[in-house]
């Protein structure tokens, strides 16, 4: 069966911060999409470990180096396609979060402190500066072969308020805008757009947009984040994908609600395969245990037990509740923690095609990639950026094998009985 799910992007992790006030003053320590979120989500969701139970998850399932041998037929449907869409969207999320933790661990290095000459100099003026970017002979991705970037950094104070950047490459047009702002009262607002090439040659757009709360120490006390995005394959046996993803996160555990669609063509070994014209929609609403979810190394992050209610096009679709420490489901869902939360909510019944067709840059969101003098080049060391310690731990994917790690789950799961 060809690929089915090809999920989005979302997010950005928060190590330290100088200051207080909800604010910060180094462009290094803004607060990313994946940051984590330091408050328990046991108040807010309302839920109790549940007596019939024996302990919750204390390993459960890493997401940086989950594979399709993972799981087995007795294991949870629930948990595996959660599995997929939380690694795949949190992964595509650091992409953005690793380019702009490049960016500004490049403005503030000092190598490049020359490189802006128009006006004060001062990166941190208010004012919009264009620089050139050199990443040497290994770019993040094969299309940043000539990279340019304008971008401006709004301070009050000691405190940054805002910070907008646009990226273009000179051959391909604007790849990514981003802002965000950051207001006296903590709270944090962020907006991602991204449109590029996917490891398979179709193209990706996706959206991302994160509203929260920073303390006096700028760490996210609370945060939601909102992903749409969708995949046009390349070629007449490709797979395309759009997909809405909500994901309120906190320490403990994730709450996520989403809504994917698709076509991919379908081949299969015995009829009947089930998947008729090879069109699908998944629509699922999920609380799981996040484990090492205040870390700020991504690949960390866990997935322990959980709860899904949820109508996959294909196969079965029970409600589950399933154990982080074998991937099987419960014998009732009733007797998981997160079982009270789930059951009384629902998936999202609303079709993501046509937000993800308005996704675009426009407006105040544009920049033709032309106007305006760049005031220099740029070095980016991506050998010294590319530590665990800088920015090596945002993103979920191995980068010595950077193969697509989607799992079949209805292959591997409902199809196997």
């Amino acid at each position: 069966m060809k690929k089915v799910l090809v999920l989005i992007g979302v997010t950005v992790f928060l190590t330290s911060c100088s200051g207080g006030g909800g604010g910060v003053s180094d462009l290094k320590n803004l607060p990313k999409i994946t940051s984590p979120v330091i408050t328990s989500g046991a108040a807010e969701l309302k839920f109790t470990p549940n007596s019939v139970k024996v302990s919750e998850a204390t390993t459960g399932l890493n997401f940086y180096g989950a594979t399709a041998i993972s799981f087995d037929h007795n294991s949870s449907r629930g948990m595996c396609e959660m599995l997929n869409l939380s690694k795949e969207a949190i992964d595509k999320a650091a992409q953005g979060d690793k380019i702009l933790c490049y960016i500004t661990n490049t403005i503030t290095a000092p190598v490049n402190a020359g490189a802006l000459k128009i006006g004060s100099g001062d990166p941190y003026d208010g004012n919009y500066h264009i620089v050139a970017l050199d990443f040497g002979p290994t770019p993040p991705n094969p299309d940043m072969t000539h990279p340019v970037m304008k971008f401006k950094v709004v301070k009050d104070g000691d405190k940054i308020t805002e910070f907008e950047m646009f990226m273009c490459n000179s051959t391909a047009g604007q790849s990514q805008y981003l802002d965000e702002k950051v207001n006296s009262d903590g709270t944090v607002s962020i907006i991602d757009i991204d449109k590029n090439r996917d490891q398979n040659g179709g193209n990706w757009k996706g959206q991302v947009t994160v509203s929260g709360k920073i303390n006096d120490a700028g760490m996210f006390t609370q945060k939601t984040i909102t992903s749409v995005s969708g995949d046009t394959g390349a070629g007449t046996d490709s797979c395309s994908n759009k997909q809405k993803v909500t994901f309120e996160q906190f320490s403990d555990s994730m709450r996520v609600s989403s809504y994917q669609v698709g076509q991919c063509p379908c081949s299969c070994p015995t009829p009947p395969c089930g998947c008729g014209d090879g069109t699908y929609s998944n629509q699922e609403f999920s609380v799981y245990q996040l484990i090492h979810g205040d870390s700020a190394n991504l690949r960390e992050l866990a997935m322990g037990d959980g709860s899904i209610k949820d109508h996959f096009a294909w196969g079965t679709s029970p409600s589950e509740s399933w154990s982080g420490e074998n991937t099987h489901p419960l014998s009732s869902w009733t007797s998981g923690d997160f079982y009270a939360v789930v059951n009384a909510g629902d998936y999202p019944t609303i079709d993501p095609t046509e937000e993800y067709n308005a996704i675009d840059f426009t407006g105040a969101t544009a920049w033709d990639c032309t106007t305006g003098t760049s005031e220099g080049t740029m070095s980016v060391d991506m050998a010294a950026l590319g530590a665990i310690s800088v920015c090596g731990s945002l993103g979920l994917r191995d980068d010595t094998n950077n193969s697509d790690t989607w799992i079949n789950c209805w292959d591997i799961i409902d199809n196997a009985h």
